[in-house]
């Protein structure tokens, strides 16, 4: 996966071995397995891991045992859940019983999700019952008599109407049951957090700081409420206060990938470009076929006068997925600046076929041909776009066609 090795010199190829010894790079590399559902790749980097780190890391178990029960592995994942469970209790019983449930094993499965049930680690009901791993054994006596009784909280359950009442946009009465429910428990940092949600779904921005950083208060390290913080900083483009949050979250969690795509787009608002470049191709070096990512960087690396790396990008766009007209342009207009002016006209024509619609397309294709001394088709192109609004094209027209 890493994509800057290929035939390379000796001292270079034992370089990268050295680094791809490094448990840090492979315990994120075992997770950007685990993401991309790479099981047999994420249990190897897991398991070197391991090995070579000789500590009881939670996370390496947990992601071993999650990568183990997607092989179908259960006596593994089962082991695995059990070490995670005796690092740090209740985290590995929603796991077992999952794994218990795969095989089948109403009676096992149901005990470790009542265990599960009784902790605070539990999960919402919502996300169990959408849990295809216990179809198995939802028919079962033992699953009936454990729904029986009501697992969640007065407070849970308001969190799950808010969540509901979000969906449907119906913010004023989301507000009003978490005020009430803030009055009842005003220490509960959930509360909080989820009224700037509401505050910033209305994009009252400054109210959802206020509620965010009142959660923040209680949990000053937690990474919904880090990444909620500075998605709202987005919102009111304070854009290097954003960069503050994310970077307190990433150095909390290095190996949390979705992180750094993150702090891209925030760079790249902030016109950090090179910063934003080097945030996702760090994510790509693990995710390597993440569309929206090579956009990204094959956009990065145009802004920044490197057109080669990114032709790169949107080749292998192309490659991945023909059907967007946007790689197709997004190539072109690279196309374009290097002054490949035929290969920019079929890559233009090629996103027409996609989207006939496109004035920006019609004129970027216009320009092209006006490169190559077309000046009749460049014509056509220009007011085409210029006939469905496009002002550049108006005055090109009017230059070069009247």
């Amino acid at each position: 996966m890493r994509r800057f090795l290929t035939t390379i010199p000796f001292f270079f190829t034992l370089a990268f071995t050295i680094l791809a010894q490094d448990p840090q790079v492979l315990l994120t590399s075992g997770m950007a397995n685990l993401q991309t559902k790479r099981y047999v790749e994420a249990v190897a980097e897991f398991t070197k891991y391991l090995e070579l780190e000789k500590s009881e890391n939670l996370s390496a178990y947990l992601g071993r045992a999650e990568a183990y029960f997607n092989l179908s592995e259960s006596g593994k994942a089962i082991a695995d859940f059990e070490k995670a469970e005796q690092i740090a209790p209740g985290s590995g019983n929603l796991g077992l019983a999952r794994t218990y449930a795969q095989m089948g094993s109403a009676k096992e499965s149901v005990e470790y999700l009542e265990k599960h049930l009784r902790s605070e680690q539990r999960v919402p009901e919502k996300k169990i019952f959408l849990d295809k791993a216990f179809e198995p054994v939802e028919s079962s006596s033992e699953w009936r008599a454990l729904w029986r009784k009501d697992w969640y909280t007065p407070g849970e359950q308001v969190v799950r109407d808010v969540e509901y009442l979000m969906e449907k946009k119906s913010y004023k009465e989301a507000l009003a049951k978490l005020d009430e429910q803030i009055r009842l428990d005003p220490e509960n940092p959930v509360y909080y957090h989820l009224r700037a949600k509401v505050f910033s779904s209305q994009q009252e921005f400054k109210q959802a700081l206020t509620n965010c950083d009142l959660a923040l208060r209680y949990q000053k390290d937690n990474l919904e409420y880090l990444e909620t913080k500075s998605a709202i900083l987005v919102g009111m483009e304070k854009y290097e206060d954003a960069l503050k949050a994310l970077n307190r979250a990433i150095y909390l969690n290095p190996v949390q990938l979705h992180l750094y795509p993150e702090r891209a787009l925030v760079h790249e608002k902030a016109g950090n470009y090179t910063d934003a470049l080097q945030d996702i191709d760090h994510y790509l070096d693990y995710i390597d076929n993440d569309l929206e990512a090579l956009l990204l960087s094959g956009q990065l690396n145009q802004k920044l006068g490197k057109l080669y790396p990114a032709l790169e990008r949107f080749n292998k766009l192309i490659e991945i997925d023909q059907s967007n007209p946007a790689y197709f342009i997004s190539r072109g207009k690279a196309y374009l600046e290097a002054s490949t002016y035929r290969y920019a006209i079929y890559d233009f024509g090629m996103a027409l076929d996609l989207d006939p619609s496109n004035d920006d397309t019609y004129l970027h294709r216009g320009k092209a041909y006006l490169a190559i001394d077309d000046p009749e088709h460049a014509c056509y192109d220009f007011r085409n776009a210029a006939e469905k609004g496009n002002k550049e094209a108006s005055e090109l027209f009017y230059k070069y066609c009247k």
